[in-house]
Formats: C-alpha cells, sequence, structure tokens
C-alpha cells in the first residue's frame, strides 16, 4: 500500500519575505501555512507565528510556496529540523529522506520538496524550511513545528 501524502502550502504574505543575509543572518519570513483537506492523519492547529503541523500516521509531506507578490515565485530548497527534547535531535531517523519535483517552467514553475516522516511518535520538532526567491536569488526560511503524536 503506498504511502499517503499530505499536501502543505506555505502563502508568502505580500512584501512578508525577509532575507538571510550577514546582518540578518536568521530572519524567518511571513507565511501562513495550510493543508489540503483529505489529509487523514495530519492536522493543522494555530493561527499565525504559533501554527503547528500534527501528524500521527506515516506519511509523505509534501511542501510548496505560493507568493502573494505578483511576479515572485518561492522555491523550497532545504530542510533543517531539531527535536525538541531527547533523542533523534536531528530528525534524521524520522525524516530518512527527501526528493524535490519541479512542474511548470519559468514564472509559472513550483517546485515541491516531499519527506517522509516515518515515525510518528510522541515528539515535537523545530523546522525550518529555505526557501529562495526568484527575483534575485535571495534566501530566505519558514519556521513552523511539527508535531508527531
Amino acid at each position: 500500500m503506498p504511502t499517503p501524502k499530505a499536501s502543505v502550502t506555505f502563502t508568502m504574505n505580500q512584501g512578508g519575505f525577509e532575507p538571510i543575509s550577514p546582518n540578518n543572518p536568521f530572519e524567518c519570513s511571513g507565511a501562513v501555512m495550510s493543508l489540503a483537506s483529505g489529509d487523514h492523519g495530519v492536522t493543522l492547529t494555530g493561527s499565525g507565528s504559533n501554527q503547528q503541523l500534527n501528524v500521527s500516521i506515516v506519511v509523505d509531506l509534501e511542501f510548496t510556496v505560493v507568493s502573494q507578490d505578483s511576479g515572485v515565485n518561492y522555491y523550497p530548497v532545504g530542510l533543517a529540523v531539531t527535536l525538541v527534547g531527547s533523542g533523534d535531535k536531528t530528525g534524521r531517523n524520522t525524516f530518512p529522506s527527501g526528493s524535490f519535483d519541479t512542474t511548470g517552467s519559468g514564472s509559472s514553475a513550483v517546485v515541491s520538496l516531499t519527506v517522509k516522516d516515518l515515525k510518528p511518535t510522541a515528539s515535537t520538532f523545530n523546522f525550518v524550511v529555505a526557501v529562495q526567491r526568484s527575483t534575485d536569488g535571495a534566501f530566505g526560511a519558514i519556521d513552523p513545528k511539527i508535531s508527531n503524536n
């Protein structure tokens, strides 16, 4: 039986992108997380900067970023996780693999990052999705939470 997929979309607020720079080494960009309906075992709670993705099944988590800024795309280019508490600190056992997929081209290209959540046990991860802005190549970060329960 194939692993179910949960599609998570981050909508970058208009003007909400904060590039990482030497003067601003880790500023998180303003984005709102949404979850496609029908993703059983995966829910979204909270609002604003307190959003949390809750996972209770083995699932592929697909992340995409859409923009409210006209003519600007944001592409996920990486994911970093750290466990809150003791155990799998870097998430390598919980999230062992990932892949990128691109659909479309040019200004209509959509890049998705998919990671497999293999251990939906009681643990909470802080995670950062690294994103790149299409207009100038600047890097930024989106910083929500994942709770496995």
